[in-house]
């Protein structure tokens, strides 16, 4: 939704249609019943450092009920299921996605061999 609003003279998008933005987002994770980010409880549309970019058939899968997500630390895989670390609890899945997204990652500054990523998602 933020990558259709313009920019201004200073490369600066208008504030006011923040708020826009964030109800909208706010609206589809209901609607789908999806976990909304621990961020927004902090008044942060996304924490420093990283953008949002979450794509509709993430949306579109969890509504479905033919994706779940989860955070936390993985333990081992077994057939059909992850363990998670901790808990031993057993969570079925058929496809395990590691994401490295929502926790900044010391090792992506050496591996990338920069610095910052900068606003709009470009390292």
């Amino acid at each position: 939704v933020n990558f259709i609003r313009p920019f201004d003279s200073n490369f600066q998008r208008d504030s006011a249609g923040d708020a826009v933005v964030m109800s909208h987002w706010q609206k589809v994770y209901t609607l789908s019943e999806t976990a909304q980010p621990d961020c927004w409880k902090q008044g942060l549309v996304k924490l420093d450092g990283h953008t949002v970019s979450t794509s509709d058939m993430f949306f579109i899968a969890h509504h479905l009920k033919m994706l779940t997500t989860s955070l936390g630390e993985a333990a081992h895989l077994e057939a059909g299921a992850v363990v998670t670390f901790g808990t031993n609890e057993h969570i079925e899945a058929h496809v395990v996605i590691k994401c490295f997204g929502f926790e900044l990652n010391e090792g992506n500054e050496q591996l990338l061999g920069r610095t910052c990523m900068r606003s709009i998602g470009m390292i």
